[in-house]
């Protein structure tokens, strides 16, 4: 999908006419219908509101999708019941668009790994610290260029958890912090999410290291 095809798409999807699109971003309908059938291209400037208006990025606009999509692999850094460190992951499938990301868990057959903080060569073995099963965890967040905001939840028989996102985008990474909050107290960490289990386990354990 190109440009033409992202804008005719997306316009017809929020059941706007090229008339009422062109009036909304200060263009003639006419030029609307040049975007569409690639006679033209839209300035950076005309993109920029085209993109806003449709709900949609900027790469999203230039027909291609958005580097948030796809399945990725989350490592939470956690306390347990007695105050020790550990690392906790979990397959999730994300969805970007335009400025909302809804992430969603994938459901697979192996269990969550849970791991010691203090023992690097762990992530090539499952070893239950908690509760062998899989992390289960979503969340809906607003993306804007390389921060993710948002909130999460947790649903597993041992633990259900609701709490804060904050995110950032680096490429084939991204992570930042999450904090839950209790009625008394709140609680923090980091999480990251790679494209493979052990990418995401290896920066969570290097930003640790770094705190």
């Amino acid at each position: 999908m190109g440009t033409p095809e992202a804008i005719r798409a997306n316009r017809v999807k929020l059941g706007l006419t090229q008339a009422q699109l062109a009036r909304e971003i200060g263009v003639d309908t006419r030029q609307i219908n040049r975007y569409e059938i690639g006679e033209t291209e839209p300035t950076l400037a005309i993109a920029r509101r085209l993109a806003d208006r449709l709900r949609i990025t900027m790469d999203e606009l230039a027909g291609g999708l958005s580097p948030l999509n796809g399945t990725w692999h989350s490592a939470w850094h956690n306390l347990d019941p007695g105050g020790s460190p550990d690392l906790r992951s979990g397959s999730v499938e994300l969805v970007q668009q335009g400025h909302h990301l809804t992430i969603q868990p994938v459901r697979s057959r192996s269990a969550s790994r849970a791991v010691s903080a203090g023992t690097p060569d762990a992530p090539d073995v499952d070893t239950a610290v908690d509760v062998v099963t899989d992390l289960a965890w979503s969340a809906e967040a607003f993306v804007d260029v390389d921060t993710i905001l948002g909130g999460y939840k947790i649903d597993t028989p041992a633990l259900r958890s609701r709490g804060l996102l904050n995110l950032t985008h680096h490429g084939d990474a991204i992570d930042g912090t999450w904090v839950r909050i209790h009625l008394t107290s709140s609680s923090t960490g980091q999480l990251v999410l790679a494209r493979d289990a052990e990418s995401a386990l290896t920066r969570l354990r290097q930003l640790l290291d770094n705190d």
